[in-house]
């Protein structure tokens, strides 16, 4: 009996310890827009771009905004589409999908709407 339940608490410290991890990866501290960093994203911070779209989100109104205003603020986007332009946000916190912002403009070039998404 005593080594069924040192087996069963094993495994239940184990599973917290899991679930704990997981969930501080999916939902880490947002960190601040940053242009620069924004721009330079490094391999080693995969999903730094992520981790700024909250405060990118709060601190810049994107709608009405310009295709040069935007590509001075977040660089050379990934893709270039004839009514869009998308950039990469790196891994998403839900697995092995990864992040993007996709920027729609009208025929005056202005920012018409965006979605943040995965795929």
């Amino acid at each position: 009996m005593k080594v069924k339940k040192s087996i069963r608490n094993g495994i239940l410290i184990l599973t917290i310890l899991l679930f704990g991890i997981y969930l501080g990866n999916r939902y880490s501290e947002p960190i601040p827009f940053d242009s620069e960093k924004w721009k330079t994203q490094s391999e080693t911070e995969m999903s730094i771009r992520w981790d700024m779209m909250n405060s990118l989100r709060e601190n810049h109104t994107l709608k009405g905004m310009t295709k040069i205003e935007i590509i001075e603020l977040l660089g050379k986007p990934t893709q270039i589409h004839k009514s869009s332009i998308s950039y990469d946000l790196g891994p998403s916190k839900r697995g092995v999908n990864y992040g993007f912002l996709e920027l729609t403009f009208n025929e005056r070039e202005i920012v018409t709407d965006f979605v943040v998404g995965d795929h």
